[in-house]
C-alpha cells in the first residue's frame, strides 16, 4: 500500500556500501557524475519495492513533510479523483499558481522535481523507471558525465523522458475509453467532466518492459500549492496568504549551499519553525547568554520622508555607458519615490537594513547576548539568472514588492556559520522546543543618539564621504 516502502526501508546506503562511486565532494550534487551514478542506484532500489508489489512515495532529504498525502495520491482530496489512477505522480519548481491549473497543460514544459516522487505498482511504472536507468547508464558509459557537467542529473535525465512521452490528456476524445479498458474500469465508473478535476496524461507510444512487452504511462504532477517549491512558499508566501499549510515542503530556490553542509536550506527551515534538528542546547537561554531582540521594522520608508540618497550609492558595481552610470552616480533621489521594480529602491533601502542589523550586532555584543535576527525585508527579488521588474522570470508579474525574505535571499548564510556568529533565527522563540516563558521574561533596552543620527542622514552621500559622527 501506500507508504508501505517507507516502513520497510533498510537504512540508507553509507558511502562504503556503493561500490564504484568516488568523489572528493561531501556533498554528491556537486559532482553530475558521481550524483547520476547515485541516481542509478536510486532507480534500482524503486524497481526492488515495486517488484515486490509495494507503491513507494519517495522524497528528497530537503523535502520536510508537514501532512498526510495519501489523500492526493489515493483520489481522496477534492478535485484529486484522476490522481489515484495514474502511474507516477511527481512535483514541479513551478513557481507560478496561475500556471498549475487543474486543467493546465502549462507544467508539461515546466521542469518537473523528482524530489517528490510516487510510484504505483503497474507496468507504467516499470517501463518508466526501466526508460530512466537506460538513460542514465547510457550517459555514463558514453563519458558524456563529468565532474564540470553542472546541471546534469537523475533529474534531468527524468525530465527528457516525460517529454519525450507525448502526454496527453485523458479526458481528451478517442484517450477516455482506451485509458479506462488498460485499468479495468467501467465507462461512467470515474467522471470525467468534472469541472475542476486536476488531469492525468497517457503517453503517446508504449515503452518497452524489462520483462518483455511494453506498457502506455499515465502521470500528471502534483499540485504546486500543496507540494511546493520553494519560491512559492518562501517568497510568495502563497499558503500562508491562502491559509493553506503545504503537504510537503521542497526547499528549492535557495542559496548558501556548500559543498560541506546545505546551510542555507537549514537556515530557512529554521526560520519556518519546521526545523527540528537542533538540540535543547541551542534553546538554552543561559548557555546563549540571553537573547536580544530589535522591536519594529528594520526600515520604515514611511519614515524617511526628506531623505536623499545618490540613485547609485548603493549599487556594488554599474555598468553601462558613460553618461548612464554618471547620471545614476550623480543624480540625487527621493528612495521612497522610486518606482517599486527598480533595483536601485532595493539597494537603497537594503543599506539602511544592513546598518541596523550591525548596529544590533553590536549592541549583542557589547551586552553578552546571542541575537535574534529580525524579520527581514527584500524589495527585490534574488534569482541566478535575469530579474523581470525585480521578479523572478518564473514568478507571477504581481508578485508582491516588498516581501518578506529568508536570510539567504540577502546574506551568505554559510559565512556567517564558518564565523559562528551568535544568532537564532526570527521565529526562535516560537519554536516548539523554545522555553514559553522567554517570551514574557524581557526588559527593554533603549540606546542613545538615535534622533541625532537621523539628522546626520540627511545628506546625500557618495561613494569615499566620511560617515557622519
Amino acid at each position: 500500500g501506500v507508504g508501505a516502502a517507507l516502513l520497510k526501508t533498510p537504512p540508507t546506503p553509507t558511502r562504503e556500501d556503493v561500490a564504484g562511486i568516488e568523489t572528493s565532494w561531501r556533498y554528491y550534487r556537486m559532482d553530475p557524475k558521481a550524483f547520476t551514478q547515485m541516481g542509478v542506484l536510486k532507480v534500482d532500489f524503486f524497481e526492488e519495492f515495486v517488484r515486490a508489489g509495494f507503491d513507494v512515495l519517495a522524497s528528497d532529504l530537503d523535502v520536510t513533510w508537514v501532512r498526510d498525502p495519501r489523500p492526493w495520491v489515493t483520489g481522496q482530496a477534492a478535485g484529486m479523483q484522476l490522481l489515484a489512477h495514474a502511474d507516477v505522480l511527481v512535483s514541479t519548481d513551478i513557481a507560478n499558481l496561475a500556471l498549475d491549473t487543474a486543467r493546465s497543460e502549462r507544467w508539461r514544459y515546466a521542469e518537473v522535481n523528482t524530489g517528490v516522487l510516487f510510484l504505483r505498482n503497474t507496468n507504467g511504472t516499470r517501463a518508466l523507471l526501466a526508460a530512466w536507468k537506460r538513460k542514465m547508464l547510457d550517459e555514463l558509459t558514453a563519458g558524456r558525465l563529468r565532474k564540470d557537467s553542472w546541471g546534469f542529473n537523475d533529474q534531468t535525465y527524468f525530465n527528457m523522458i516525460v517529454r519525450a512521452l507525448g502526454l496527453q490528456g485523458v479526458q481528451s476524445q478517442g484517450v477516455w475509453r482506451q485509458w479506462l479498458a488498460e485499468r479495468g474500469l467501467a465507462d461512467g465508473e470515474v467522471d470525467a467532466s468534472r469541472e475542476g478535476d486536476r488531469s492525468v496524461y497517457r503517453s503517446r507510444s508504449a515503452l518497452p518492459l524489462p520483462s518483455g512487452g511494453s506498457a502506455h504511462i499515465t502521470l500528471t504532477a502534483l499540485p504546486a500549492l500543496e507540494f511546493s517549491g520553494g519560491h512559492i512558499y518562501f517568497v510568495q508566501h502563497e499558503q500562508l496568504a491562502r491559509a493553506t499549510p503545504p503537504v510537503a515542503l521542497h526547499t528549492t530556490y535557495q542559496f548558501s549551499d556548500t559543498p560541506a553542509y546545505t546551510w542555507g536550506k537549514r537556515q530557512r527551515l529554521r526560520e519556518a519553525g519546521l526545523w527540528r534538528g537542533d538540540g535543547d542546547e541551542y534553546f538554552d537561554a543561559a548557555r546563549s547568554g540571553g537573547f536580544l531582540r530589535l522591536v519594529g521594522p528594520l526600515v520604515e520608508p514611511g519614515s524617511l520622508e526628506g531623505v536623499k540618497v545618490r540613485e547609485g550609492v548603493a549599487a556594488v558595481r554599474i555598468e553601462g555607458t558613460k553618461g548612464y552610470t554618471d547620471r545614476l552616480m550623480n543624480n540625487v533621489v527621493d528612495p521612497t519615490a522610486l518606482p517599486e521594480d527598480n533595483p536601485m529602491r532595493h539597494l537603497t533601502f537594503d543599506v539602511l537594513q544592513r546598518a541596523a542589523l550591525r548596529d544590533a550586532l553590536a549592541l549583542a555584543r557589547a551586552t553578552g547576548r546571542t541575537l535574534l535576527l529580525p524579520p527581514l525585508t527584500c524589495w527585490c527579488d534574488r534569482y541566478w539568472n535575469a530579474l523581470q521588474r525585480c521578479r523572478m522570470a518564473e514568478a507571477p508579474r504581481e508578485m508582491r514588492l516588498p516581501f518578506a525574505c529568508p536570510m539567504d535571499h540577502l546574506f551568505d548564510v554559510h559565512l556567517w556559520e564558518e564565523q559562528e556568529v551568535p544568532v537564532r533565527a526570527a521565529s526562535f522563540l516560537y519554536h516548539p522546543q523554545a522555553n514559553a516563558t522567554l517570551r514574557g521574561a524581557r526588559v527593554r533596552l533603549r540606546v542613545a543618539g538615535g534622533a541625532e543620527a537621523a539628522e546626520a542622514a540627511q545628506a546625500p552621500l557618495a561613494p569615499g564621504d566620511p560617515i557622519p559622527p
